[in-house]
């Protein structure tokens, strides 16, 4: 868990946890639904984030399964 403060950019230090991630297997737990608002940031800040296609993800509280993937995109 990691508290920051509202001028912070979370997303970020976010993307650059997964990139640090040295093969360890990663498993995203998505807190209302919060997921989709993080990467849609990071791609308009410019990031790639492909790469979160297939990292199992834990839903709590939003709508859902409970645990999914993220369905890749056409």
């Amino acid at each position: 868990m990691i508290e920051y403060d509202t001028v912070s950019m979370p997303e970020v230090l976010f993307y650059l946890i997964y990139l640090n991630r040295e093969n360890r297997p990663v498993l995203i737990d998505d807190v209302a639904d919060t997921l989709c608002e993080t990467l849609t940031k990071l791609e308009f800040m410019g990031f790639d984030v492909s790469g979160f296609n297939d990292v199992p993800v834990i839903k709590i509280g939003g709508g859902g399964k409970k645990l999914r993937q993220r369905s890749r995109r056409g």
